[in-house]
């Protein structure tokens, strides 16, 4: 994330608290707490559903959000006909939208979780009438003011710790350099993302939902472009939902020439681990090898900064 003072003058020797500067800072400081809206995943994802029982369609993680501050999905949809619902699940919690547009335009769903840490999510969809198309997903926390006290994250509000005549308390200061940093720690940011529709068929070696069929060898089905996130090498969490028809698949992620080999046990599952990255430019490659007449497929991948 990135934070900078809106008035330098107020960290000039001398400026007491009741001056317009000070509270500047503060306000700034709280303003921090609900403008970082740290990614999820963000990623165009394609299918076309007419008239049917409701179906899940994709599987994303939102990780940290100790002070469960809502999650925002948005999903860019149109119907036919106007009558399809999209419902995005954040672990137990979950809310709808409808979609009401034969133009594609962003639907956005609100949904305040139930639990904070690791929680899976993923997106459904009903149709009861029309033809509904969908081309793009995006998920980010999206923060409310923050409550008095000290929150799960450790973030405490700035707002009426000083009053006129008042110095400029150690206290003042503690909370001014903390709070940014609980911030970012509570609210990891995927910086790279992939996401396929779990139902998609896979017949053969397809870029689209990064999955193989029927080979012993290794096909190179996807690959994610890492911009510079950072001055220095970082560790970050992937994330990786996989699907198989039959056991025995296995799929490769190679960062840089680190590799994360991946054995599912069962037909659908996530799995993670972390892996250094440099301070420049990278790629994520990823390879899957079926076993036998098998479909697998990499559905999701998301790269967290944390």
């Amino acid at each position: 994330m990135s934070w900078r003072l809106i008035s330098r003058t107020a960290t000039r020797p001398g400026v007491r608290a009741d001056l317009s500067a000070h509270p500047d800072l503060v306000d700034l400081h709280d303003l921090a707490y609900v403008m970082y809206g740290s990614p999820c995943i963000a990623s165009p994802i394609s299918w076309t559903e007419t008239s049917g029982s409701a179906v899940t369609r994709a599987h994303f993680r939102v990780r940290g959000n100790e002070d469960l501050q809502p999650v925002l999905v948005l999903v860019r949809a149109k119907c036919s006909a106007a009558g399809a619902t999209i419902t995005a699940n954040v672990g137990a919690a979950n809310n709808t939208a409808t979609v009401s547009s034969s133009e594609f335009r962003w639907f956005a769903i609100l949904v305040t979780p139930a639990a904070s840490g690791v929680v899976d999510c993923n997106i459904q969809t009903q149709v009861s009438s029309g033809t509904l198309t969908v081309a793009g997903v995006a998920v980010w926390i999206a923060a409310d003011d923050p409550a008095a006290g000290v929150l799960d994250s450790g973030f405490i509000r700035a707002a009426g710790i000083g009053a006129a005549d008042y110095p400029i308390t150690s206290e003042h200061e503690r909370r001014l350099l903390d709070g940014p940093r609980r911030i970012a720690i509570d609210r990891p940011a995927v910086v790279a993302a992939h996401l396929a529709d779990v139902t998609a068929t896979v017949s053969s070696k397809s870029y689209g939902v990064w999955g193989s069929y029927d080979t012993d060898r290794y096909d190179s089905v996807g690959r994610l472009f890492v911009p510079r996130f950072d001055r220095e090498q970082r560790v970050c969490t992937l994330d990786a939902y996989v699907t198989a028809t039959a056991g025995g698949s296995e799929f490769r992620v190679d960062v840089g020439g680190q590799v994360w080999t991946i054995a599912p046990s069962t037909s659908a599952e996530w799995q993670s681990t972390t892996m250094v990255f440099p301070p420049d430019d990278s790629e994520i490659r990823v390879a899957v090898r079926p076993s036998g007449s098998v479909a697998a497929a990499v559905r999701t991948l998301q790269v967290w900064r944390t």
